[in-house]
């Protein structure tokens, strides 16, 4: 792993953004990070092992990374793997705004992007930062931390594994598994012991080969033969038995459910009698009273036909009243007729008596008044005679 760049804002006492170029500091091949006790060396560490495995050998919670006046924390991280290829690790942490001492988990980014070309593309898809990174370095958390990043003071511990431990530790660091031939070894010969054992074994369970012993073993196959004959034979006729088995289990099954249904059709049909019964009681009832409605019936119609009599009665009533009233009218219009031709007579002579003393102008005015008067007696007897009709009918 050659780190190339690192950019980290309010962890521990960086409160404010810090960058660190490292490609202009591994130009020089070697190089240090030097600083009063306290200005934050170790952060610069610690910051890069976070991102890498989310872990720190300070073991200490996220929220406790946090620089006290800031909010949040941000580390960006870029480096080359042995492979050639470049990873950026992005990472943000928050505090929640309602509980200072926790982190919003709303909040949480632990990206991780490699460089195609000139885009950064996403890689953890469903994996955990800790195992990606694990197979990208071709290291555990463990083990970097014992060889990339030594934590103060615990290099010692390095030089005290015991060789077992430290052989694993260098096997890893320098990818030298694939050398390590010593179990492999092992286990194919153990697997050669165990596969020469089971011939052995076999091979004592057959004894010495002679004729004999050939002829022997083809007389007991023939007859093994004979017995497998037999034994096939056995089988197919357990197996027809069987199937009659079956078969008959069958017929049982469906007696059984046979028995049931016409049990339940029993009960159905008592169910049935039981309900006609109720029905007929029922309409026993209902019949009885629909006599007693049927002679309501004729009652309210003898009723209505009194009513109807005695509409008609009223209308008869009205109509005699009508009638009389009519006569009256007619008597009335007698009178009148007869007033009128005693003065249509009165008329005529004193038409004789002025036809001799008026002249013809006046007298045709005078005609012409008295052939109105006529006409109007004329429609008055009409109407009379309209009436006397109208009564008679």
């Amino acid at each position: 792993m050659l780190p190339l760049y690192l950019k980290i804002e309010g962890i521990y006492s960086y409160q404010s953004e810090q960058v660190i170029n490292f490609e202009a500091l591994s130009d020089c091949r070697l190089f240090g990070i030097f600083g009063n006790t306290g200005s934050g060396k170790s952060t610069i560490l610690e910051a890069i092992t976070f991102a890498l495995f989310e872990e720190t050998e300070r073991n200490v919670r996220p929220i406790d990374m946090i620089n006290l006046s800031s909010e949040c924390f941000d580390i960006e991280y870029r480096f080359r793997c042995s492979a050639g290829n470049i990873y950026k690790y992005s990472v943000h942490r928050a505090r929640k705004k309602k509980d200072f001492g926790e982190l919003d988990p709303n909040k949480r980014k632990h990206n991780v992007y490699r460089l195609e070309g000139e885009s950064w593309v996403p890689q953890l898809d469903k994996l955990k930062v800790k195992v990606f990174s694990e197979g990208v370095l071709g290291l555990s958390y463990e083990n970097f931390c014992r060889t990339v990043i030594v934590p103060q003071g615990k290099f010692q511990d390095f030089l005290t594994l015991k060789n077992s431990e430290r052989t694993a530790v260098m096997q890893e660091l320098f990818g030298l598994n694939k050398f390590d031939l010593a179990k492999k070894l092992a286990l194919v010969k153990s697997q050669n012991l165990v596969l020469l054992a089971t011939v052995q074994g076999s091979l004592a369970e057959i004894g010495v080969i002679d004729e004999g012993n050939v002829a022997q073993l083809k007389r007991d196959s023939e007859a093994l033969v004979l017995k497998n004959d037999s034994l096939k034979q056995k089988i197919e006729v357990k197996t027809l038995l069987f199937r009659d088995f079956e078969a008959l289990e069958t017929l049982v099954r469906e007696s059984k459910w046979l028995k049931e249904s016409i049990a339940n059709e029993q009960k159905k049909h008592e169910q049935y009698e039981h309900q006609k019964k109720d029905l007929l009681a029922e309409f026993v009832v209902v019949e009885a009273k629909h006599k007693a409605i049927d002679a309501q019936k004729i009652k309210l119609n003898d009723l209505g036909s009194i009513v109807e009599l005695k509409r008609k009665q009223s209308e008869l009533v009205h109509m005699l009243e009508n009638l009389k009233s009519a006569k009256q009218k007619l008597e009335q219009l007698k009178t009148e007729q007869k007033g009128n031709q005693d003065k249509i007579k009165n008329l005529q002579d004193a038409i004789k008596t002025l036809k001799t003393k008026i002249p013809s102008t006046r007298l045709v005015g005078w005609i012409s008044t008295q052939q109105n008067l006529k006409q109007n007696l004329n429609d008055k007897q009409k109407q009379h005679d309209t009436l006397n009709t109208a009564l008679v009918s």
